[in-house]
C-alpha cells in the first residue's frame, strides 16, 4: 500500500508537524517534545469518539512516532501499512517512501474503528513503530558514542592498567563525584543526567563492559535530554558492576531476558530464534542494527581478544551483506581465513605468488562492507570499524575472533520505557514511567 496521492489538508498538517519534531531532533533538542499533529478535522473527532483513553494514547504515541492516520478510497478495510521504516536515513525518507501510514476507507463505520482500536496497542508495539523509534536512537548513537570517544581521546577516560599492561582483573572506578560506590556496583549519586556527563568531561578508568553500559545509557540521555532523563530514570537504575552484579540492578535484569520473552534486541521475536540475528537485522535493514550490543570473542578460547561494543551504524551495503551472507557467523569465518592466510605467510618456503593471492583475499575480507562501512564504539578504542577492530586484534593477539550480539530484553526495555514515558508526560495516560 505505497500509492502516493494527493492529502487532505489535515494530512498536510500533521506532515508539517512531523517535519517540525525531525528538525527539533536534528538540531539536538529532545526529540520527545515534538508535539503530535493537530487533530480537527471530523474524520478525527470520529476517531477521539470511538477510542478508548488508553486507545487514544497509543494513537498520539503512534502519531509521534511517525505514523500518519490517512483516508484512502482504494482501500475497503482499515489497513496498517508499515512499510520499512528502518531502510530509511530518516522520518521524512520513511513518509516518502508511504511508511508508517494507517489507511481508512471512504466509507468507515464506528463499529470498524471500535474493533480496530482494540489493535492499535499491537500497531505501537510493531516492528514497523520500533523501526521508526530508531529515528530517535540513531542520532543518539551517534552523539553519545562521538562524546564518550572524545574523552577517551582526551585521555580522561581509560582502561585500567597494571603498569604498561591492560589490567586483567575487573575494575571501575568512575568520575567524582556524580557517582557512588554501593558495595560491588556504582550508581549515579544524584541525578542519573549528571553522571552521564561526567563520563562525557571527566577521569575515569574503567573496562570494556562497563564502558559499553555506560555507552546504552548515555544513548538514552541523548534521546531524552538531560532534564527529562532525571524525570524518568531513577539514580539507582543507572548502574555500573561486573557482570553478575550489573545483572542484579533495576536495569542490568534485562540483560538476561527469561525464555519467551517475546521482543530481544528490539527486532528479534521468538519465531526468528533459528536465524541467525544478523540476517534477521539485515533484512529489516540499516537502522535495526543502531545501538545493538555484543562482545567479540576469541575462538581460541584464551579470551585475550574479548571486547564488548555497541554497533553504532550500519550501512545499507553491509546490511545486505549481512541479510545475504549469513549474519554475525560470517565474521567468524573470515577471521578465521584471515588468520589463516597470515600463517600462510609465515611458513617455510612460501612462493612470492602464493603471498601475492593470499595478500589479495585478505585485503578482499576486509574490503567487504560488513567489515569496512560496520562501526563500532568499544572502549578504550572510541568508534572504529569492525574492519580496524578485527585487525588489530589479530595482529595483537594471533586469533580469530566471533561477533556475538547481546539478544537480550535492554533494548526492549528502553523502547518500552520512553512509549510510557512520552505519553505519561503528554498527559494522554495516567500509568506512570516504568
Amino acid at each position: 500500500m505505497h500509492t502516493h496521492r494527493a492529502l487532505p489538508l489535515t494530512c498536510l498538517l500533521a506532515l508539517v508537524a512531523c517535519g517540525t519534531g525531525l528538525r527539533a531532533a536534528r538540531a539536538g533538542e529532545p526529540a520527545g517534545d515534538a508535539l503530535p499533529p493537530p487533530r480537527t478535522a471530523p474524520f478525527e473527532a470520529r476517531l477521539d469518539r470511538a477510542l478508548t483513553p488508553a486507545q487514544q494514547a497509543e494513537r498520539a504515541f503512534l502519531e509521534h512516532m511517525g505514523w500518519r492516520f490517512v483516508r484512502d478510497p482504494v482501500v475497503t478495510t482499515i489497513t496498517v501499512a508499515g512499510g520499512s521504516p528502518a531502510r530509511r536515513a530518516d522520518l521524512a525518507s520513511a513518509h516518502a517512501a508511504g511508511d508508517l501510514r494507517i489507511l481508512f476507507p471512504s466509507e468507515v463505520t464506528e463499529s470498524d474503528i471500535v474493533r480496530f482500536g482494540a489493535s492499535l496497542s499491537e500497531v505501537a508495539d510493531s516492528l514497523a513503530t520500533r523501526g521508526a523509534w530508531q529515528f530517535l536512537v540513531a542520532p543518539a548513537v551517534e552523539r553519545a558514542t562521538a562524546r564518550l570517544a572524545a574523552n577517551e581521546a582526551r585521555g580522561a577516560w581509560t582502561f585500567p592498567q597494571w603498569g604498561l599492561w591492560n589490567a586483567p582483573l575487573f575494575s571501575m572506578d568512575p568520575p567524582q563525584p556524580a557517582w557512588v560506590r554501593r558495595g560491588l556496583i556504582c550508581c549515579a549519586r544524584a541525578k542519573p543526567a549528571a553522571a552521564i556527563e561526567a563520563f562525557y568531561t571527566e577521569r575515569a578508568s574503567t573496562e570494556c563492559y562497563v564502558g559499553q553500559t555506560v555507552a546504552a545509557y548515555a544513548i538514552q540521555y541523548e534521546v531524552y535530554g538531560p532534564a527529562w532523563f532525571d524525570a524518568v530514570f531513577a539514580p539507582e537504575e543507572i548502574a555500573i558492576g561486573q557482570v553478575e552484579k550489573f545483572h542484579e540492578t533495576p536495569l542490568g535484569k534485562s540483560m538476561a531476558a527469561p525464555e519467551g520473552y517475546p521482543w530481544r534486541a528490539l527486532f528479534l521475536r521468538p519465531a526468528d530464534a533459528g536465524e541467525d540475528p544478523g540476517v534477521v537485522l539485515g533484512r529489516l535493514g540499516p537502522l535495526a542494527f543502531a545501538g545493538l550490543t555484543g562482545i567479540l570473542m576469541d575462538q581460541g578460547g584464551t579470551g585475550r581478544s574479548r571486547q564488548n561494543f555497541t554497533l553504532v551504524s550500519v550501512s545499507a551495503a553491509a546490511a545486505e551483506a549481512f541479510a545475504r551472507g549469513g549474519g554475525f557467523a560470517t565474521v567468524a569465518v573470515r577471521t578465521r581465513e584471515l588468520l589463516e592466510l597470515e600463517h600462510l605467510e609465515r611458513a617455510p618456503f612460501v612462493t612470492g605468488e602464493t603471498l601475492s593471492i593470499g595478500r589479495a583475499r585478505a585485503l578482499a575480507i576486509l574490503a567487504d562492507p560488513m567489515f569496512r562501512e560496520v562501526r563500532l564504539f568499544i572502549h578504550p578504542f572510541g568508534v572504529i570499524t569492525l574492519g580496524a577492530m578485527l585487525d588489530r586484534l589479530r595482529k595483537r593477539d594471533r586469533s580469530a575472533v566471533e561477533l556475538v550480539p547481546y539478544t537480550e530484553a535492554r533494548e526492549d526495555t528502553f523502547f518500552q520505557r520512553y512509549r510510557q514515558a512520552w505519553k505519561a508526560r503528554r498527559g494522554v495516560d495516567r500509568a506512570p514511567p516504568r
